[in-house]
């Protein structure tokens, strides 16, 4: 018979292939350790989410004492930053903990931020403040939550990591306490 008039043979293949399987059912040898598990349903993949929780005033500098009755005038200076905080575990990405939060929150979030002018601010302290009174020069801050959440090849999400975080989103701010 000629190779033109034989037909070939069929070879039946699982659903799922593997390269030593391959090999096998056409018969070519492979090396020890070949064989690969069936691909994973669910590629991994880290995915993070923040959730606010408050806001708050973060200080950039002493802040002004005044007895009662006083006005405080303060100036926050060109050039001084305020950092984001977080609580953490090694291993996780401020970067992606940022970006989630510019995401879920507020685009307008900041790693840190520095004053690119000087910025100046007067409170008069309440005359029923019998201690006086404080005057802050700082920047706003929201307070959040974050996890990491992992995908898993078995196509569950789990948390890897968790923590809070303060992060700033605009300067300046000026507020008033009560000594």
């Amino acid at each position: 018979m000629s190779l033109l008039t034989s037909r070939p043979t069929s070879i039946l293949f699982p659903a799922v292939l593997s390269v030593a399987s391959v090999a096998a059912a056409v018969g070519i040898a492979t090396p020890a350790g070949a064989a690969t598990a069936a691909p994973n349903a669910c590629a991994p993949a880290d995915i993070y989410n923040a959730t606010k929780t408050g806001s708050v005033n973060v200080d950039m500098m002493n802040a002004a004492w005044g007895g009662p009755g006083i006005t405080l005038t303060i100036s926050l200076a060109k050039g001084l930053t305020v950092g984001s905080t977080f609580s953490t575990t090694v291993g996780v990405s401020v970067s992606d903990i940022i970006s989630s939060a510019k995401a879920d929150i507020s685009s307008s979030i900041q790693k840190s931020y520095t004053t690119t002018a000087t910025y100046s601010g007067s409170v008069k302290i309440n005359s029923g403040w019998s201690g006086g009174g404080y005057l802050h020069a700082g920047a706003h801050a929201y307070t959040y939550k974050w996890k990491e959440v992992e995908n898993t090849p078995q196509c569950t999400n789990e948390t890897v990591a968790s923590g809070t975080a303060r992060s700033p989103y605009a300067v300046p701010a000026f507020w008033k306490t009560e000594a």
